[in-house]
């Protein structure tokens, strides 16, 4: 697995869907969605289920798109973004990607170091 790998959709339920389910809209705007996109995928009622499901069907249409790539390192840029505000979670997703891969020594490692300076904008 690597920044540029696609994520598996369960991956991306457990790893951030799980961890921001109210933060869904500005996800979805930050991958390209339009407004009215977000319009018809948004749940009538707000609570932690229906939100689990917008992100998935965020995450499904996202897949299916060219642009913006369906890979980490777009999802990682995406949380990083202002909007959505999540630097500590990309980071925990850098690092995870990167014990996953069998690179260690965890945050302070020179790939993960290199990663976070570089990487997603």
């Amino acid at each position: 697995m690597s920044l540029d790998s696609e994520p598996s959709l369960p991956h991306l339920m457990d790893k951030v869907a799980a961890v921001i389910p109210n933060k869904y809209e500005t996800v979805g705007l930050q991958l390209g969605f339009t407004q009215a996109e977000i319009q018809v995928i948004r749940p009538p009622k707000q609570s932690l289920e229906t939100h689990q499901r917008a992100f998935r069907e965020i995450f499904e249409v996202w897949r299916r798109h060219e642009s913006p790539p369906y890979t980490w390192r777009t999802i990682i840029g995406v949380l990083r973004s202002a909007s959505v505000g999540e630097p500590t979670l990309s980071k925990q997703l850098i690092s995870w990607i990167a014990t996953t891969s069998g690179i260690t020594g965890g945050m302070e490692s020179p790939y993960t170091a290199f990663t976070l300076l570089t990487c997603c904008g």
